[in-house]
């Protein structure tokens, strides 16, 4: 635990040390949303993605969620930090929302850190309730700011890439800014198999498709505004069997005949419980060891579907997570 403690202080110091920029461009109009079977914001499973957690000797609860209406009210959450399998060193960040409060209006989604009263995350939507944009703003210490505003585009119903335009602060007050673009791509499943940044990074993603699955939260960490997007249940990459493999790496020499692929990491996925195609846990060989994932699903039946118990039920150990969640998981 000291060696994993010391990865993840690591970590937290070097994303912390960067900071992000978000345009302030202001949409107000509002549109009646539509809904539309093919699009990746529409999810038919009626179980809801209430909690994430990881564990390999100690708890962590990545995500917890309350709902109202149908729709999320509630998260906690904190970025994954040595857990994720890919980490963009520019867009993603870690994050830390001790308590966030999502409000809907109109075409427009606002994420409130109460514990700052600063709006950490405001997402636009189009007719059919997708994000077109989302707009970052995370401050980890006094006169520090990472902010990103992210243009998402589709084709066909799916996520085809996103543009992010960001500004980093490194040592205030000198800020640094830019742009990024991931393209992703699918196979004839419609599960993501590649997130790429055109002749830098790419990551790529293997199934196992002898197991279809409904559901699962993934540990994949492209950038902070996507992942908390999937937090909120706004979008997510689909995958529709069990991730058996991860590789990580850079394109070197890209547009040459001497291009190739440098893998930095690659991650192994196993173990899995699923019941009723709906992953309940899976287990990931990271270089910190192997970290079990816990996903906990609210069919109806949980009371933590109810915002007014969030307080009561909230996860703080693996053993609560298994007496509300998974009782059969207990030793």
């Amino acid at each position: 635990m000291k060696n994993h403690t010391h990865v993840f202080t690591c970590s937290m110091m070097l994303c912390l040390s960067m900071v992000l920029f978000s345009c302030k461009k202001q949409i107000a109009e509002k549109v009646e949303l539509q809904s539309e079977a093919s699009l990746q914001t529409v999810n038919a499973n009626p179980c809801r993605p209430a909690i994430f957690g990881a564990y390999n000797g100690a708890w962590r609860t990545l995500a917890q969620k309350w709902y109202s209406n149908g729709k999320v009210k509630y998260l906690k959450a904190v970025h994954g930090g040595w857990t994720g399998t890919f980490l963009d060193p520019i867009l993603d960040y870690m994050f830390i929302l001790d308590w966030g409060e999502v409000s809907y209006q109109g075409n427009q989604v606002y994420l409130t850190d109460v514990t700052k009263n600063q709006v950490m995350l405001r997402v636009t939507l189009d007719n059919y309730g997708r994000p077109v944009a989302s707009y970052y703003d995370y401050s980890p210490s006094p006169g520090s700011f990472m902010r990103d505003t992210t243009y998402y585009y589709y084709n066909s119903g799916r996520l085809e890439s996103i543009i992010s335009l960001y500004k980093i602060t490194y040592s205030p007050p000198f800020p640094s800014s830019g742009w990024r673009k991931y393209v992703f791509s699918y196979d004839s499943w419609g599960n993501v198999v590649k997130a790429e940044q055109p002749g830098n990074e790419r990551l790529t993603v293997q199934y196992d498709y002898t197991q279809p699955v409904q559901d699962l939260t993934s540990n994949f960490h492209i950038t902070s505004s996507l992942k908390l997007l999937e937090y909120l249940e706004l979008l997510k990459l689909p995958m529709h069997h069990a991730v058996i493999r991860t590789n990580w790496g850079f394109i070197v020499n890209a547009g040459t005949p001497d291009e190739f692929f440098s893998e930095v990491r690659n991650s192994a996925y196993k173990n899995y419980l699923i019941t009723n195609e709906l992953v309940r846990s899976y287990e990931v060989d990271l270089p910190v060891g192997a970290v079990t994932f816990y996903n906990g699903w609210d069919c109806g039946l949980q009371a933590s579907l109810n915002d007014a118990n969030r307080m009561r039920n909230e996860i703080s150990n693996l053993q609560k997570f298994q007496e509300m969640y998974e009782p059969s998981l207990r030793n």
